[in-house]
């Protein structure tokens, strides 16, 4: 018995407006069909395509954010879904608003410790509070992507460890090689610093955690970057379930997925436990290391008068007439 055809519509928000009289657009094999505008509101469209199901099986939203995302780059702005249907029917009003890892970065605010974590961050030195400064961005830049593409989100945690894990203050270029040996001080540091680390071990104990750890770096990180892979919907089932990772097969080889919000509990105990356990040769505080990073990326210098300046420095004012 041959499958009905899926229709699919996704309804977005997007940063830019169309033209006033502008009519649905053609996106091959997609349709966009611009909505009335709100008064003061954000410009609207709902996304529709049709899906005949001939391979026996659909994942129609999923494909629709893939669609959502490429016209944030073609259409240069912000792109949100917002409500989604599905034959008909309003799917939108019973999807879960927040993904399940939301959860984590909610309820009472730890402040008792602050005044004291913000003085250790003061005495790490400059170049190790800038790396660390960097780290924090990329992990506050995780937990917004969270919503969005959890692949991205482990990208930006390996690369918040990264900030630290390729500093000579840490591990000496001549003791492990950063260019051959990144991975090495990678599981260097999460197993130097984070705190209460044996809590976040799999079944498998020490060993497993190093091959979990492992799989983040070379199938999450660089088969990100170097291969175009996605993570694994393992990943989010071991969320859901509650396991640090999942075992499953892929083409006929068992290998281990670890859940994101482990790698996250992963992440910040590593950071916090660097920031309290780094040793440090002057615990004196620099109270304006923040304010000179800041004024740092505010300075801009440019060459002034030399409108066209020679390619090549030793030519001179020969090569300037030329020019």
């Amino acid at each position: 018995m041959p499958h009905q055809p899926i229709i699919t519509e996704i309804r977005c928000e997007l940063s830019r407006r169309f033209p006033i009289a502008q009519g649905d657009v053609d996106l091959f094999r997609y349709c966009l069909k611009p909505l009335p505008s709100q008064y003061g509101g954000q410009q609207e469209a709902i996304l529709i395509f049709e899906d005949d199901m001939k391979k026996g099986h659909s994942n129609a939203e999923h494909e629709g954010e893939i669609v959502l995302s490429f016209m944030s780059l073609l259409f240069d702005c912000r792109v949100r879904k917002t409500g989604y249907r599905v034959n008909g029917l309003d799917i939108g009003g019973n999807h879960p608003a927040k993904a399940h890892l939301s959860e984590l970065f909610e309820g009472p605010l730890p402040v008792e410790d602050a005044a004291e974590m913000v003085r250790h961050l003061f005495t790490l030195g400059d170049q190790l509070t800038k790396q660390f400064v960097r780290a924090c961005n990329a992990y506050a830049l995780a937990i917004a992507s969270v919503e969005l593409d959890r692949s991205l989100s482990f990208l930006l945690l390996v690369t918040a460890l990264e900030c630290l894990s390729t500093q000579e203050e840490f591990c000496s270029n001549a003791e492990l090689d950063k260019s051959k040996k990144s991975t090495e001080r990678y599981c260097r540091l999460v197993s130097a610093y984070c705190g209460d680390v044996q809590s976040l071990y799999p079944n498998g104990g020490e060993e497993a955690f190093l091959r979990d750890l492992k799989t983040v770096y070379y199938s999450h990180r660089s088969g990100f970057v170097h291969g175009g892979k996605e993570v694994s919907i393992a990943s989010k089932i071991a969320d859901q379930s509650g396991f640090n990772s999942i075992g499953h097969f892929v083409d006929g080889k068992e290998v281990f997925t670890p859940s994101l919000k482990w790698f996250f509990q992963i992440t910040r105990g590593t950071l916090i436990g660097f920031l309290l356990n780094f040793p440090r040769n002057d615990d004196s505080p620099n109270k304006e290391v923040l304010a000179d990073i800041a004024r740092g990326r505010s300075v801009l210098t440019m060459r002034v008068g030399v409108p066209n300046p020679p390619l090549n420095p030793d030519a001179g004012d020969e090569a300037a007439r030329v020019g």
